[in-house]
């Protein structure tokens, strides 16, 4: 017996969306203060976890990653999976060495402003997913951030490159 079956499959995976885009905020207030110094290290380390786990994901649904323009439709794909349809943007540039990512709508700074709290929280869960997923597809490439939402920019934009040998 399905329990869930009185909700509907798509509002299903938009609540679990929103349950993991809310969790960055959730640790913060239960664990940042008790934690300490280290509440940076340890809840980036989770979302790390959780970008490189993806990669069985990736696998499993046969998603190419082969090269820089690959892992730009994958990370595409993997994240709005995760974290729901509230990652709005477009690929800039798409080439076997580099890829840009610019995403113009983000659900952890969505959430932020809804909880009223400082979207730069959602930073470093964000920033460390999104390498580790990266790293985690194809070891040969790494990304990085060049401007970000959550910081008050009007865009995230990301470049994922071959890793220089």
């Amino acid at each position: 017996m399905d329990t869930a079956d009185p909700i509907p499959v798509e509002m299903r995976w938009r609540l679990t969306a929103r349950t993991l885009t809310y969790l960055p905020f959730a640790y913060e207030r239960a664990l940042g203060d008790a934690v300490g110094e280290g509440y940076n290290t340890k809840v980036g380390q989770i979302f790390r976890n959780l970008g490189q786990e993806m990669s069985s994901v990736a696998l499993a649904f046969r998603l190419p990653t082969g090269n820089a323009a690959d892992l730009a439709m994958a990370v595409e794909v993997l994240v709005t999976v995760l974290f729901g349809p509230g990652f709005e943007g477009e690929p800039l540039e798409a080439t076997d060495e580099r890829a840009v990512l610019r995403v113009t709508h983000c659900p952890f700074v969505a959430m932020a402003r809804e909880l009223g709290v400082n979207p730069g929280h959602a930073y470093l869960v964000c920033n460390a997913f999104k390498t580790a997923l990266v790293e985690g597809l194809n070891e040969d490439y790494r990304a990085s951030v060049l401007w970000a939402r959550c910081f008050g920019n009007a865009i995230c934009e990301m470049t994922i490159e071959r890793k220089e040998e």
